[in-house]
């Protein structure tokens, strides 16, 4: 009988489930142990949004930074969802979004500033579900002249073949390019 151990373990999941929720409540507060208990809710809320979501979400999105910063092209074209780079008019036309970002990132504004990176200053917050988060972020962005520039920033994230991506290009991608 190879389907008696599944049962009995079922039977355990579900006996340590029950348990979980017992102690220290009336028991109207106590919930049957064949219904989910309500923070398992996909409601987008900072409570129910685990924590290794949230931070996967923030530190994918500083990897985009990073990204641009490096002047790294391909791997911020990468961050972004498919859609996102349509209709994105990069100053320096090449085969593929990696190597236009690439060779685009630090050209200069109309003001003569050419961007030299960012960084996320402060602290962001993160809400929503483990598919989808929208990070609140102060983001630094450094000049040639030494001068910076702060934006505050609501970035779309959302969880995309493995990995944290951006929903569109964000404020910092525009100064990296020279559209400010």
């Amino acid at each position: 009988m190879k389907r008696r151990p599944i049962v009995i373990l079922t039977a355990v999941a579900t006996t340590a489930v029950a348990a979980a929720g017992c102690g220290g409540g009336s028991s109207s507060d106590t919930q049957s142990a064949t219904q989910p208990p309500a923070t398992t809710s996909t409601t987008s809320t900072t409570q129910t949004q685990p924590q290794g979501a949230q931070a996967a979400a923030l530190a994918g999105y500083r990897r985009y930074l990073a990204a641009l910063s490096g002047k790294d092209g391909e791997t911020a074209c990468q961050m972004l969802v498919p859609a996102g780079t349509a209709g994105l008019q990069l100053p320096a036309k090449r085969e593929s979004c990696g190597e236009g970002l690439s060779a685009s990132i630090g050209h200069p504004a109309a003001d003569g500033m050419s961007w030299r990176g960012a960084k996320v200053v402060g602290t962001p917050t993160v809400k929503g579900s483990a598919s989808k988060a929208t990070i609140e972020a102060d983001v630094a962005s450094s000049y040639g002249d030494a001068s910076t520039t702060t934006d505050h920033v609501s970035v779309a994230m959302t969880f995309l073949d493995g990995a944290w991506v951006l929903e569109k290009p964000d404020p910092t991608l525009y100064r990296a390019i020279g559209s400010r």
